[in-house]
């Protein structure tokens, strides 16, 4: 299911067809490589478990489903909680924060609590400030330099910002125009505390990120 701004949900049955005949040849083809699995459908989420896949990436941080925190325990899972203000059709609908910083601490403050409750490991849990997901440009910049706040947690942080909206807004670019942008934006985004980028441009991503670490000698 698309979680872009504005996408419409689809039914568990649909997102189960999409989803598991791809993931049963990725399994197949690498089996050793940890497979993540964007859902935050217990049912699809389970689907997904049965074929092989090591991580669920909820974008609802496991308020969609009672059952979903079951789910990753019983199997170890590794986790994604992201941060999102609204929904996905509504999250772009003039977002509005008093300090958006202060609103990611509390929400991952609680949100951890919430799974140290049910009995998930913190170490199978990633950290998601949600880049794009309910945010205004100035908001997406602000948690982009501030994503050192974040290692409070002391938890990995998982940065999506491939060819957001918000870089096509600062530049005045089409998404196929983004590369330049999305590559800078990682870059920073893992010098101020990002420990893994989920992108689409993946061989120029990582050539950026490799003379990032030798210059930086990090």
């Amino acid at each position: 299911e698309s979680s872009r701004p504005f996408s419409k949900r689809i039914s568990e049955r649909e997102e189960i067809k999409r989803v598991i005949p791809l993931l049963k040849v990725l399994r197949k083809k690498f089996k050793k490589t940890a497979i993540s699995v964007d859902t935050y459908k217990y049912n699809v989420a389970k689907a997904a478990t049965d074929e092989g896949a090591d991580i669920i990436n909820d974008i609802t941080a496991l308020r969609a489903s009672t059952k979903m925190a079951s789910l990753i325990k019983k199997y170890k899972l590794g986790c994604v909680l992201m941060h999102m203000k609204g929904k996905p059709s509504n999250m772009q609908v003039n977002p509005k924060y008093k300090d958006v910083m202060l609103e990611e601490l509390n929400f991952f403050k609680e949100r951890l609590g919430y799974c140290e409750k049910k009995g998930i490991d913190s170490s199978r849990i990633l950290i998601d400030p949600g880049i794009g997901f309910g945010k205004r440009v100035q908001d997406n910049l602000r948690i982009i330099n501030e994503l050192y706040k974040l290692k409070v947690f002391g938890l990995p942080i998982f940065l999506g910002l491939s060819r957001k909206s918000f870089i096509g807004k600062i530049l005045n670019v089409g998404q196929k125009e983004r590369l330049v942008g999305t590559v800078t934006a990682g870059t920073i985004s893992i010098m101020r505390g990002a420990d893994i980028l989920r992108v689409h441009d993946v061989a120029r991503s990582f050539q950026a990120l490799k003379i990032t670490s030798k210059i930086t000698e990090n």
